[in-house]
């Protein structure tokens, strides 16, 4: 992004070198730019002109259509349109620079390190326009903005696009596109949805808040969320354009819970993922995605756990109308505190996908060179556990004791070992995970996990 911004000022310099030149003063006393005495050569700026606005001035296009070559703005300066804005080479912001853009029709190309505010009812459309996105664009409440020609928008790695309010981007003729490298987020401050007319190819994120509507229409649009694309959110994706997804689904978001609704058309093809958040097994406790619609599922889970789970336990990860067809894995599995494994079975049903906890694959750090340790076998099990034991001399056996705790710190059994005996049971203790500590005469000498199923 650094090279790619370096040649546009180098391009923005070399014009400049032949262009004239206007340099706002405010002299004038006022905030218009079409009064001339704003203006260092008493004129207002021309098709041909490079305009700078610096100098914490706020400067306003609303009378009349304003023309210019470039508009270079820094040091704070903020602009206001209300009126078209014709450009044969872009408006350069700094990261202290804001526009307003309430009506009226842009043309030409915009490269936006600063805040580019977009609001109000009224009508506005880009033609043969290009936006370049470096930091942040506000859309507050733009009703439809209208993209006629030739229009690109570009959202940079880093860079947000925030939709704050209702309205949306209409193609409304030529061919108009939308790359995301950065963030695209719908917060819950909208009330009415945003709509998207135009092809969009997603690289980065699209975040929908809860009770919000993302709708992607109109079937001669192409939407694709590429490889490194995700959507996520608690809201509601409405797709109706032709949808290509190579990426990633995450309902809530990374590391959160939530219920992820896509109406309409969905594409879950091999290479997509599910992410799935897991802290319990009550709804409200894991991600949910739910798919208004027919779905075949081709796809893979990319699961989190965050809280002890026991064998057994059941979730429901989707929810469909139908599901015409789940070519899913059969198995899934997933890494839990140190690293201990969790293995579900992925159970496809008509209207649901559920993963069950079979298996849990237990972490035991090795012990120091010279200390005992204790390995049990099955682990999970059902009562009976057989165990071996390292570093101990079979004379100090009897020495030796097991005790049981549950995840509280709380003794539930106590068992002393026995030379002769290689086994102990624990059927009388109810489904779950326990800790198991070796102790001898000296004190604890070894600790691991055992599962009850």
């Amino acid at each position: 992004m650094k090279k790619q911004i370096t040649l546009l000022f180098f391009l923005l310099f070399h014009f400049i070198l032949c262009a004239q030149m206007h340099y706002w003063t405010g002299a004038g006393g006022d905030s218009n730019w079409f009064n001339g005495n704003n203006w260092d050569t008493g004129e207002v700026p021309a098709a041909g002109s490079v305009a700078t606005i610096s100098g914490n001035f706020t400067v306003e296009i609303v009378d009349l259509p304003a023309f210019a070559a470039i508009i270079d703005m820094d040091n704070g300066a903020i602009l206001t349109i209300e009126n078209n804005v014709t450009l044969t080479q872009a408006i350069f912001t700094e990261s202290s620079n804001t526009i307003i853009w309430r009506k009226g029709i842009v043309e030409g190309g915009i490269f936006n390190q600063g805040l580019f505010v977009i609001e109000s009812a009224e009508i506005k459309r880009f033609n043969n326009a290009f936006f370049v996105n470096y930091n942040r664009i506000s859309i507050l409440d733009s009703s439809l903005i209208q993209l006629a020609n030739t229009v690109t928008i570009d959202n940079e790695e880093g860079a947000l696009i925030s939709i704050d309010g209702s309205g949306g981007l209409n193609e409304i003729s030529g061919t108009a596109t939308l790359n995301n490298h950065g963030l695209i987020s719908m917060s819950s401050n909208n009330s009415n949805g945003f709509y998207m007319v135009l092809d969009i190819n997603n690289h980065g994120t699209i975040a929908v808040d809860e009770n919000q509507t993302m709708l992607i229409l109109v079937g001669s649009q192409f939407f694709i969320n590429e490889a490194t694309g995700i959507m996520e959110g608690k809201g509601s994706f409405d797709i109706t354009a032709n949808f290509t997804n190579h990426g990633t689904i995450s309902p809530g978001g990374s590391d959160q819970v939530g219920i992820l609704e896509f109406v309409n058309n969905l594409d879950f093809p091999a290479d997509s993922v599910l992410e799935v958040d897991i802290y319990g097994t009550q709804p409200i406790d894991h991600d949910v995605f739910e798919i208004f619609g027919f779905p075949v599922l081709e796809g893979n889970f990319d699961v989190k756990i965050h809280s002890e789970l026991t064998p057994g336990d059941e979730i429901t990860v989707i929810i469909a109308n139908s599901i015409v067809a789940c070519n899913l894995p059969s198995e899934v599995s997933a890494n839990y505190g140190s690293n201990d494994v969790y293995n579900f079975e992925v159970i496809c049903e008509s209207t649901s996908v559920k993963l069950k906890l079979i298996s849990i694959l237990l972490n035991t750090d090795e012990p120091a060179k010279g200390t005992p340790k204790i390995q049990l076998f099955p682990n999970p099990t059902f009562g009976e556990v057989f165990y071996t034991l390292d570093s101990i001399e079979p004379e100090d056996v009897a020495n030796t004791k097991l005790e049981i705790f549950n995840l509280l710190g709380q003794s539930l059994l106590k068992i002393t070992l026995e030379p002769s005996t290689e086994s102990f049971d624990i059927s009388q203790l109810e489904n779950g995970v326990y800790l198991l500590e070796l102790k001898d005469q000296s004190g604890l000498r070894a600790s691991t996990k055992i599962v009850k199923q």
